[in-house]
C-alpha cells in the first residue's frame, strides 16, 4: 500500500471518530435550565417528565397552550376520562 494511500485511510478515520465523538455528546446541548417557560404549570410538567416522575404526556399537550394552569388541566382531564369512559362501555 502506498503512503498517500495510508494517510488518506488515517485522515479519514480520524475525522469519522472525531464526528462520531460530537454525535454523541449532542445530546448534553441543552439542559432544563436554558428552557424558557409560558407557565408555572408548563415548567411543572416539563420538569416531572424530564426528571422520570411522571409520564403525564397530557398535560405535556396541554402546555401548548400558554393560558394553561392546573385547573383548566383537572377540568380537561375530567373530561377526557369521561370520553374514555363512555367510549369503553360503547365497545
Amino acid at each position: 500500500m502506498s503512503q498517500n494511500r495510508l494517510y488518506h485511510r488515517f485522515v479519514l478515520l480520524f475525522i469519522l471518530l472525531i464526528a462520531f465523538g460530537t454525535i454523541s455528546h449532542a445530546d448534553s446541548l441543552v439542559s432544563i435550565n436554558d428552557l424558557n417557560f409560558h407557565s408555572a404549570f408548563e415548567r411543572k410538567a416539563f420538569t416531572a417528565v424530564l426528571n422520570d416522575q411522571s409520564d403525564d404526556y397530557f398535560a405535556l399537550f396541554l402546555c401548548a397552550d400558554s393560558a394553561i394552569n392546573e385547573s383548566k388541566y383537572e377540568a380537561y382531564k375530567q373530561k377526557l376520562g369521561k370520553v374514555i369512559e363512555e367510549y369503553q362501555c360503547n365497545r
